[in-house]
């Protein structure tokens, strides 16, 4: 899960790494942003789902394994560690 104001690179680079993903056929990769009803410039949300096994659910992530802050700014609104796990957050 990422998060960034304005969002017009996450979405690409989110975007860019599951089609480099999708090239190994063994992998089932999920991707989509999740933009709020804000106004522009609002914080932007993108998800990547990846994994060994079909992936089943078509939801937001709630227990990301990796978060990636992109704008600093947002951190001030939004807390990109939501829902992980108390060990993995350092």
């Amino acid at each position: 899960m990422a998060t960034r104001q304005g969002g017009g690179g996450l979405i690409l680079a989110f975007q860019s790494l599951a089609a480099l993903l999708l090239q190994d056929a063994e992998l089932h990769v999920q991707e989509w942003p999740f933009f709020s009803s804000a106004r522009r410039g609002a914080n932007i949300r993108s998800f990547l789902r990846v994994s060994a096994q079909p992936i089943p659910l078509a939801c937001e992530v709630t227990r990301p394994a990796v978060a990636l802050l992109m704008n600093e700014t947002a951190a001030r609104s939004v807390d990109f560690a939501e829902g992980f796990r108390p060990a993995a957050r350092s």
